[in-house]
């Protein structure tokens, strides 16, 4: 696993999800050189200031979250590969996300009278 792509499919991302993955990447790497920050070496506060970055050009904060855990499997990789000791972004979420809440969720027993009755 010596690419961040390989890296993604073995997890069994699809390959848009790669796509996106890497895209969301490159804007980091570029806006990290942009302000002279070591994309590989990046501490929590300089992450942070991608994200306010990302703000300001009036990103939404699902894509911004997006970004994040883009970042978040970058940062893991590099951990996988020993560059890195800790991922300064694993427990980074952006507030403000509508999360979907399952209701009315079936109970183990009534999932197996589903399948067994199925025909």
């Amino acid at each position: 696993m010596n690419t961040y792509k390989t890296y993604l499919e073995s997890r069994g991302f699809s390959n848009t999800t790669i796509q996106s993955n890497q895209n969301n990447l490159l804007q980091y790497i570029n806006w990290s050189e942009d302000s002279q920050i070591e994309a590989e070496q990046s501490s929590y506060n300089e992450v942070l200031g991608y994200v306010h970055y990302l703000k300001k050009k009036g990103l939404q904060q699902g894509s911004i979250q997006a970004s994040v855990n883009s970042l978040r499997h970058y940062f893991n990789w590099l951990i996988h590969r020993g560059v890195r000791k800790e991922n300064p972004v694993i427990n980074m979420n952006i507030k403000g996300i509508k999360r979907r809440i399952l209701h009315n969720v079936l109970n183990k027993q009534e999932l197996e009278k589903l399948y067994n009755d199925y025909k």
